[in-house]
């Protein structure tokens, strides 16, 4: 099994920004553009079945989630989505399946020796972000 916990710098986005615009929420252009050009590191810390990922943009700017796998918990993300999410292990995958108001959609994680892919999707659209390994 490969090790989630690590840094990880975000090399490309794919269909991103249009998967963002798929949730109908009011997300300004500049946002949009913000989240699709920045070139985070992306940090993932486990002790047992608690995680933490924490999201460190290009800007400065620090995101954190915490949650512990099997168990649903309430979280907001960088867009300023709230969602209710519930987080399960699968092999090389960390899986959240999430609902906000009447959408449901994943992100799913996938680590490899060499990076992590992102992948996200809901309602037939699915956006990716790709990560090589610090």
């Amino acid at each position: 099994m490969v090790q989630y916990t690590g840094k990880y710098q975000l090399e490309k986005n794919e269909n991103f920004v249009e998967f963002i615009k798929s949730l109908g929420q009011e997300i300004p252009a500049e946002m949009l553009e913000k989240l699709n050009k920045t070139k985070s590191i992306f940090e993932v810390q486990v002790n047992g079945d608690d995680v933490k990922f924490i999201s460190h943009s290009s800007s400065g700017s620090t995101h954190t989630t915490n949650f512990t796998f099997d168990k649903t918990f309430t979280e907001e993300t960088l867009a300023g989505i709230k969602l209710q999410t519930t987080p399960k292990k699968d092999g090389d995958k960390i899986v959240l399946s999430a609902n906000f108001g009447a959408k449901t959609g994943d992100r799913i994680y996938e680590f490899s020796d060499d990076g992590l892919v992102v992948s996200f999707t809901a309602g037939g659209v699915v956006g990716k972000r790709i990560y090589k390994r610090l």
